[in-house]
């Protein structure tokens, strides 16, 4: 069935085939898992949420229309979710662009004065055996909007034009939130890899 594109898939489920719905879930339950779980930071709260997600798909199947990406009707209902989530647990939290990031160090410096640096990152970044750690602690920093567009561009592939219909808002938005998560993520990783 991995040959069969989504709405084959919806249809042979909505004729009976579970197996058509058991594709589908594998096709999109990593990236969906990975996207849940950065956003949300819990494993547990993560499953949870990701349990729920394909609930509400199964039960809202449908009211799916093929007019646009599945994919993008799916990462919908996820972001509701999440949002729900970060409302229930109030985890939406506000970074002061003034709270200094190295205090106690004799030049300390503020998120604005990190978020300013141009440096490109070092090549060995790449290199080292943590990278995945300290890059999910960065992405973690960024804000809900900016860490939100950053995963769902990185890590489902979904393109820029998909996630302002998504999140229904214009595509600037979008591109500019994107520059920012880069910008800072950039700037703290060169300061633990690149700064003094």
């Amino acid at each position: 069935m991995k040959h069969l594109s989504d709405r084959q898939l919806i249809e042979k489920y909505k004729e009976g085939d579970l197996n058509a719905l058991n594709s589908l879930i594998k096709r999109y339950s990593g990236a969906l898992f990975t996207y849940i779980y950065q956003m949300l930071g819990d494993k547990v709260l993560s499953e949870d949420v990701f349990g729920e997600v394909f609930l509400k798909m199964i039960k809202n199947i449908d009211r799916y229309r093929n007019e646009g990406k599945f994919k993008s009707w799916l990462y919908k209902i996820t972001r509701h979710q999440v949002i729900d989530v970060l409302r229930k647990e109030k985890k939406m939290k506000v970074v002061s662009l003034d709270k200094e990031i190295n205090p106690g160090s004799e030049n300390p410096l503020t998120l604005e004065d990190k978020l300013s640096c141009r440096m490109p990152l070092p090549e060995n970044i790449l290199q080292n055996k943590n990278i995945q750690e300290d890059l999910e602690e960065a992405i973690s920093s960024l804000s809900f909007e900016q860490r939100e567009v950053f995963l769902l561009r990185e890590y489902s592939n979904l393109s820029f034009k998909e996630i302002a219909s998504m999140l229904k808002c214009p595509l600037n938005t979008v591109l500019g939130r994107m520059h920012y998560a880069l910008r800072k993520l950039r700037a703290k990783l060169y300061v633990k890899y690149g700064g003094n």
